[in-house]
């Protein structure tokens, strides 16, 4: 098997009875553990779902998409994470009934989804495992290396995208030199959509602001360190296919996956190598075990751990449209 193996974490919904119309129903409060939502004395049924655009994406990039189960805390995952070589961590669609005065924290709103995920996490960035954090799974990252979230209010003529779906909203500024950049081929601006009211407040240890929107909102975290740590608040799989530099974030993630891989076992790698294997080129074309160099600025050496410790109370807010 040559191409890398990127896990996907699962999303979490519940399956009303089958006597409602065996739907899914979304997950949040009144559904997501914050009240009944089946019908009667029957309870709703909790499911796995993920949208096949992080599926696409991570196909088209050249890796192998595996979804990965919703864990629970304290699960043990290594046997999973044995057998993948980078993870994703994708965004969700949380329901929110109206009228709410006070919006409920990440976990609060999709407590199963936030422990699995959360254990994913921890799980990755304890083994310098390269990670990739879309919307909600950025905050959570956030959440996870002590930083905080802020409610975000967007008043007229903010980068707030209205309508739903795959089109750009607003212009991304990307710091020159970043990972993050780097992904884009070196470009410092392109334009992608926005669909949440929750902003990272207060970067998590480790992380470092990569991109913003033009009215200042974070839109994009980093690891500071060598390991493959992005976080985006935008939705890069609804847009990869319109916006080729956008694709290179899921090209960054599978080249640093391979890269990681390598490093697993104990090879060394050079750019060389990392290029030739990106474009597909076989199982032996990164596999230089007497060539000298180095991996280039995006590939991660396996083994660079995160330390993960709990952080302050973060500010919370949720998403009443796209997490």
């Amino acid at each position: 098997m040559t191409r890398p193996v990127i896990g996907i974490a699962a999303s979490v919904d519940f399956m009303a009875p089958a006597r409602s119309g065996g739907g899914i129903l979304p997950s949040g409060p009144g559904a997501g553990g914050h009240g009944p939502c089946g019908t009667g004395d029957q309870p709703p049924r909790l499911v796995a779902v993920l949208p096949m655009t992080y599926v696409e994406a991570v196909a088209a990039a050249g890796g192998l998409p595996v979804i990965l189960p919703v864990a629970r805390p304290g699960e043990a995952v290594d046997p999973w994470l044995e057998h993948i070589d980078a993870l994703v961590v994708p965004g969700n669609y949380p329901y929110l009934p109206a009228g709410l005065r006070a919006l409920p924290g990440l976990r609060e709103q999709a407590p199963y989804r936030y422990d699995s995920d959360v254990v994913w996490l921890r799980g990755a960035l304890g083994r310098g495992m390269p990670v990739l954090a879309i919307c909600r799974g950025m905050q959570t990252l956030n959440e996870l290396l002590g930083g905080t979230l802020t409610r975000r209010v967007h008043p007229p003529g903010s980068h707030l995208q209205v309508e739903p779906g795959a089109g750009r909203g607003h212009g991304l500024w990307v710091e020159p030199g970043s990972r993050l950049a780097a992904c884009l081929g070196g470009r410092t601006r392109v334009h992608v959509n926005s669909f949440h009211v929750a902003a990272v407040r207060q970067p998590g240890r480790g992380l470092r602001v990569s991109g913003r929107a033009q009215d200042g909102v974070v839109e994009a975290v980093e690891g500071e360190g060598e390991a493959f740590i992005l976080g985006v608040q935008f939705h890069p799989e609804l847009l990869w296919r319109d916006e080729p530099a956008l694709a290179g974030i899921f090209t960054g993630l599978v080249e640093a996956a391979w890269v990681y891989r390598q490093g697993r076992a104990g090879r060394t790698v050079t750019p060389a190598a990392v290029t030739a294997a990106a474009a597909g080129e076989g199982a032996g074309a990164g596999a230089d075990a007497g060539a000298g160099g180095s991996a280039p600025p995006r590939a991660a050496p396996a083994g660079a751990a995160v330390k993960v410790e709990p952080g302050p109370a973060a500010v919370h807010c949720c998403d009443p449209l796209m997490l």
